[in-house]
């Protein structure tokens, strides 16, 4: 009995999709069902990471990246290109290149989602204001951070 892989590969980021858009909901009702005491300004933390997760899973799915098969992803150095062979990207516009830079550059907005959780709980350490009194101004930051990374990775990596 064989395994045809390429198949696995095409249909693990829907299976996982398809988990995110059922767990996530649930996790952020039992987020926001909690007493607020309990969570306090982190819940919004919880909510950006969860929403950001839903936009990933989204994108794995409509702009698909295999790596078996169908397309190759290869790496010198500092860098790597991919060959892609079959799927809705095959042909070579602009738009279909500006799609698969911007799935690209989520991975690396990924950090920064994880980059302002990891603030977030060393500012709760130190008792800082971003995480109590000015709370709006943190998240103003995480998100902002978000495009940074976004827009930075997708504009100079996408352009090549």
């Amino acid at each position: 009995m064989t395994v045809d892989l390429a198949l696995v590969y095409k249909h693990i980021p829907k299976v996982f999709g398809t988990l995110a858009f059922i767990v996530n909901p649930i996790f952020v009702y039992l987020i926001f069902t909690e007493k607020s005491t309990r969570f306090g300004n982190y819940r919004y933390v919880l909510l950006y990471f969860a929403m950001f997760n839903l936009v990933y899973s989204i994108a794995n799915v409509v702009i698909p990246i295999y790596t078996f098969l169908s397309q190759d992803i290869h790496s010198y150095r500092y860098c790597f290109y991919l060959f892609i062979s079959d799927g809705l990207f095959v042909e070579s516009t602009d738009w279909h290149l500006f799609l698969l830079s911007l799935r690209c550059a989520l991975v690396a907005s990924s950090y920064a989602v994880l980059l302002s959780h990891f603030i977030y709980r060393y500012l709760v350490v130190l008792d800082s204001t971003l995480t109590k009194g000015n709370f709006h101004i943190y998240i103003l930051i995480s998100f902002g951070i978000f495009l940074v990374y976004t827009s930075v990775w997708h504009a100079y990596f996408g352009t090549f």
